[in-house]
């Protein structure tokens, strides 16, 4: 009988091995659905801080290129006003060039040749130094102007 029960024994053994077997791989099958639900967790969690990250970056990116604009716009507007303010003092010097032109021109125009020397030569009789000095810068403009580069 005794060797009845060996096998029989034998038997139950081999099963319990077995039964622990498939507990420990049932075990671990529960570990591991475990481990891929946390990582999946945590993959989701993470994919929501990128889409969350990229958002905020969105956004700041938006604000930045607002704050572009505003500064450009701001930067044309004050180009317009200077230009404005340019057109208005060139087209005031105009006006003030052309009445002095106009001026000169009915003065010049009431003078005559006579009249200009005469007016030379009192100069020349009142301030001789003067008007040698001045006779001598124009020789020299005339004379560097007209001397030619070669």
């Amino acid at each position: 009988m005794a060797k009845e029960a060996e096998p029989t024994g034998r038997k139950e053994q081999a099963e319990g091995q077995g039964n622990d077997k498939k507990a420990a791989v049932d075990q671990l099958k529960d570990k591991a659905a475990g481990a891929k639900s946390k990582v999946g967790e945590k993959a989701q969690e993470l994919i929501g801080d990128l889409d969350e990250m990229t958002h905020e970056e969105r956004e700041a990116t938006r604000r930045i290129l607002s704050e572009l604009r505003t500064k450009l716009d701001a930067g044309k507007e004050a180009a317009r006003e200077k230009l404005h303010h340019l057109r208005e003092r060139a087209a005031e010097s105009y006006e003030t060039a052309t009445h002095k032109a106009h001026d000169l021109h009915e003065r010049v125009g009431d003078t005559s040749l006579k009249d200009v020397e005469r007016s030379v030569g009192e100069y020349i009789k009142e301030k001789p130094g003067k008007s040698l000095l001045i006779a001598a810068a124009v020789g020299f403009a005339a004379g560097i102007l007209f001397r030619g580069r070669g």
